[in-house]
C-alpha cells in the first residue's frame, strides 16, 4: 500500500516521473479489484499523458467503477473522469451527463463532489 501512495503523491507533484509506468496503471486499474487500489490508480490516470485510445480505454475503466460498491471509488472515478473531459471535448458531454445522476443521489460526498465537476465541467465548455 505504501507504494501506492508513494505513486499518488508522485502523480500529483511530478506526474513524468509515472509515465513509463501507464500501461500497467491502466491494466492495473482495470483487473484489480482491491477499492483501495482502484482509488489510487483513478487518482494518477488523468495526471499522465494519454493517446486518444489510452483516454477512451481510461474512460471506459473509470466509467465501470461508478458501479463500485465503495462510495471512496465512486467519488474518485468522478473526479477522474471529469479531470479526463476537462483536457479532452469530445469526453465533456459524457461525463457531464454521466455525472448527474450521482450529483442528484449519490452520498453526501459524491453529491457534493458531483456539483462541482459539472460546474468546472460548464466552465471548460465556455
Amino acid at each position: 500500500m505504501q507504494k501506492v501512495d508513494l505513486r499518488k503523491q508522485l502523480a500529483a507533484l511530478r506526474p513524468e516521473y509515472l509515465q513509463s509506468h501507464k500501461e500497467r496503471l491502466i491494466r492495473q486499474m482495470a483487473n484489480v479489484e482491491q477499492r483501495e487500489a482502484r482509488w489510487h490508480v483513478a487518482h494518477m490516470l488523468p495526471r499522465l499523458r494519454l493517446s486518444s485510445d489510452e483516454r477512451e480505454i481510461a474512460f471506459f475503466i473509470l466509467l465501470g467503477c461508478l458501479d463500485n460498491e465503495s462510495r471512496l471509488v465512486k467519488t474518485f472515478s468522478m473526479q477522474a473522469l471529469a479531470e479526463l473531459a476537462e483536457d479532452d471535448a469530445s469526453l465533456r458531454a459524457r461525463v457531464g451527463a454521466l455525472l448527474e445522476d450521482p450529483s442528484k443521489t449519490g452520498s453526501p460526498a459524491m453529491r457534493t463532489c458531483g456539483r462541482k465537476l459539472l460546474d468546472r465541467l460548464n466552465e471548460a465548455n465556455l
